[in-house]
């Protein structure tokens, strides 16, 4: 029997193992195979959801669920006190989201790229005023991410889809 979300689930699962494997390679041609996979599995699930509205809010969303996935595990590390840990995954992580954000200019690969580089600046922001410059590194990437969603609304009207996306990024952008 063929279940039509088998196949999405598999490859939503690979992608997670993929990149939660990430920070525990310390080979460059495995974390390099590693990375090659992870975004195999991204281009399979595109064409498996589709780039209709529809399912590029369902891949917005998987992406959402791997962030808040990869933040659980960034926790888990900072209450063991695993400095180095923390660092290998966040630097994996930032490798692929530069993948991603090179990859694609739809708008769940955007939103995703920038809300996560955001995410990852409130977490390395030390919440004192001033951002660390790992942290102002983050916000910058998020904001130029941010603007680019803005940038490409303005050449193609219609690519947000909603008036209240713009209200967001720009609200964010403010931050």
């Amino acid at each position: 029997a063929k279940d039509g979300n088998y196949g999405e689930k598999t490859r939503r699962l690979a992608l997670r193992s993929y990149i939660s494997s990430l920070p525990k390679v310390t080979d460059a041609a495995k974390r390099q195979k590693l990375l090659d996979n992870a975004m195999k599995m991204v281009d399979e699930l595109e064409k498996a959801i589709g780039k209709n509205d529809q399912g590029g809010e369902r891949l917005t969303q998987m992406f959402i669920e791997l962030g808040a996935d990869l933040k659980k595990q960034r926790l888990f590390l900072e209450q063991k006190g695993d400095k180095a840990g923390i660092q290998a995954m966040t630097k994996a992580f930032e490798t692929f989201l530069g993948l991603i954000s090179k990859k694609g200019n739809s708008y769940a690969n955007l939103i995703w790229t920038a809300e996560t580089y955001f995410e990852l600046g409130k977490s390395n922001d030390a919440g004192e005023g001033q951002a660390t410059e790992v942290a102002a590194k983050y916000y910058g990437n998020a904001a130029q991410t941010y603007k680019k969603i803005l940038d490409t609304e303005t050449s193609k009207p219609g690519f947000l889809k909603n008036p209240r996306q713009r209200t967001t990024i720009e609200m964010r952008l403010a931050e």
